[in-house]
């Protein structure tokens, strides 16, 4: 299971990238793991995009975090990435 703590976005935009990697050092800068991910590695995921991901987690996990995670992302939501 992956938090995912921003909208995806298209990898191919330069603004996008920009985007992402603000929010990760911002996160980052919270100490959350966060990282960033093009999704075509994961089968459950939808191609092409690019992410902000925790994890992977157990399913447990994952929900102890995203209830963390989203007092400063609420938009964050658990996806399997397989």
């Amino acid at each position: 299971e992956w938090p995912q703590p921003a909208p995806a976005c298209l990898p191919r935009s330069p603004a996008c990238q920009r985007k992402q990697l603000y929010h990760m050092n911002l996160l980052q800068g919270q100490g959350y793991d966060i990282q960033l991910i093009a999704t075509d590695s994961y089968s459950n995921l939808r191609p092409g995009l690019l992410v902000l991901a925790m994890g992977p987690f157990s399913k447990r996990v994952a929900e102890q975090r995203l209830g963390k995670l989203r007092s400063v992302a609420p938009q964050s939501y658990i996806k399997a990435g397989w």
